[in-house]
């Protein structure tokens, strides 16, 4: 008999406590986490800029699409949202340590790619369907932070 899955009921096949599917969704949120982490930055940095129109003011007065830009004030949101990615990423990054001490620390801003690479045995932890909600809740906070439209 196998295991289900501690996200979402399915045979894991194994005695992993995420199947096959919610193993994949924990990859692609960690691929995703780095460039919404950019896009986050850029927000929280002013370096945003939108035509006037998106942002209610009237059109700029030159001649066609001149892509005349007025910056965004600061965001406030996508700044603690980048925080909590990073902490997030970072606190995984030590539960990781504590149950494997053979793996190097990770590189500071590489940590995502740290963990995808340790996916194989964190499926196997109890606590892998925590780390599933948790950054997946994340890359929904910072999708929805920055206007991005999630991949497919």
């Amino acid at each position: 008999m196998t295991a289900q899955c501690g996200a979402c009921g399915a045979p894991t096949g194994d005695s992993a406590h995420l199947c096959a599917g919610c193993t994949q969704r924990l990859r692609g949120a960690l691929a995703d986490l780095p460039p919404l982490l950019d896009e986050l930055d850029t927000a929280r940095t002013r370096q945003t800029s939108m035509p006037a129109s998106a942002i209610g003011d009237d059109t700029c007065q030159h001649h066609g699409d001149c892509g005349c830009g007025v910056s965004l004030p600061w965001n406030d949101k996508a700044s603690r949202v980048a925080a909590g990615i990073r902490n997030a990423l970072t606190t995984w990054c030590r539960v990781l340590l504590e149950e494997y001490q053979a793996t190097p620390d990770p590189t500071p801003g590489q940590e995502a790619a740290w963990l995808t690479r340790g996916v194989p045995f964190i499926r196997h932890q109890p606590w892998a369907p925590d780390m599933l909600a948790d950054l997946t809740r994340r890359r929904t906070d910072a999708l929805t932070t920055t206007g991005t439209k999630p991949p497919p």
